[in-house]
């Protein structure tokens, strides 16, 4: 799920270097995620895969709905703040997408891929949140110095 959620957000990421890899990943771990729905034992498992196919086919209210269920069971974890951070997008609603990663970055402030698509998600918003971003693009610098993405993202931002 952890895959499938990093591998939509790159999918918005502009610039990308590997679009097709991203497509096939998307295709591949989508699959996954619609067996997941039937075959997964796990609720939350199974209630964010069906939030993640719901997304898929770009029924924002049912994937909403099934976060609903995960929240009301008390079963968020990261991946569950990933999922609303891409509701929160599908919804133009920058702001409140980086809110989610925020309170995933609570919980673990050297997360390298909320980091990465915090620092995205702000320089994309309107208005754009330049100076969050540079922060976070700088800490993913630190962070990954020998990852070419933490560069590509800090290029991005300035």
């Amino acid at each position: 799920l952890t895959q499938l959620v990093h591998y939509t957000f790159l999918a918005h990421t502009p610039y990308l270097l590997a679009r097709d890899e991203t497509a096939a990943a998307l295709g591949t771990l989508g699959r996954m995620a619609e067996k997941a729905t039937q075959l997964s034992s796990d609720p939350f498992e199974r209630w964010a895969s069906k939030a993640i196919s719901h997304l898929r086919a770009r029924n924002v209210a049912l994937a909403s709905e099934s976060m609903g269920v995960i929240a009301a069971e008390g079963r968020a974890q990261r991946t569950y703040y990933f999922i609303l951070a891409l509701i929160h997008l599908e919804l133009q609603d920058a702001l409140a997408a980086t809110r989610e990663l925020s309170t995933l970055l609570d919980f673990n402030p050297m997360a390298a891929e909320a980091l990465f698509l915090r620092a995205i998600v702000m320089a994309r918003a309107n208005p754009p949140q330049r100076d969050g971003a540079r922060r976070d693009a700088d800490l993913l610098v630190a962070l990954l110095p020998d990852h070419p993405s933490a560069y590509l993202v800090r290029a991005l931002v300035h």
